[in-house]
């Protein structure tokens, strides 16, 4: 696993076991990360950070599940790259990007939200990312960015899919 796929997965464990939650929504809370849903159009979520006030802006349109993994993306932006929204808003406009930083926060969002005992219990029965995505109801390519990220770390998975990040570009 490389150096910031390591510290991220060791972030969201330490996250974890600090609050005792995985949940984006109650992390952000305890963090002081202030998280609102407004109408912004095509976007899914951003991530601000302006007069020392943290904020968390997520499309009001997007189901639960969307909402929790746009959280966590966002939270991701928070503890991995908040020196980048210091003077503008870091938009996520489909979280297509494969800029380091986007990759980052799904990475992060992954580590948080998919557990590794329910994601490895799972492919040692030989379910596929579909059967894993369904059973944990989150989206495929979260299942596959974590399954990527536990290749990374020297887990033998079966290769299936790499992720495409671009799962999020259509609402």
């Amino acid at each position: 696993m490389n150096k910031q796929s390591d510290y991220i997965n060791r972030l969201c464990k330490s996250l974890v076991r600090k609050h005792g939650t995985n949940d984006p929504f109650e992390l952000a809370e305890a963090l002081g990360v202030h998280v609102e849903f407004d109408n912004i159009g095509a976007v899914k979520g951003y991530y601000c950070y302006m007069n020392r006030i943290r904020m968390i802006a997520i499309n009001r349109e997007l189901n639960n599940r969307f909402r929790r993994f746009v959280c966590g993306h966002e939270l991701g932006h928070d503890l991995l790259n908040r020196n980048r929204a210091i003077f503008s808003p870091l938009k996520d406009i489909g979280f297509t990007s494969t800029a380091r930083h986007e990759v980052e926060a799904n990475s992060f969002a992954a580590s948080l939200l998919v557990r590794e005992d329910e994601f490895l219990e799972l492919a040692s029965c030989g379910y596929t990312d579909e059967q894993i995505s369904a059973a944990l109801g989150i989206h495929v390519e979260l299942v596959r960015i974590k399954s990527n990220l536990l290749r990374q770390s020297g887990i033998q998975l079966r290769i299936q899919e790499m992720p495409t990040y671009d799962f999020l570009g259509i609402l």
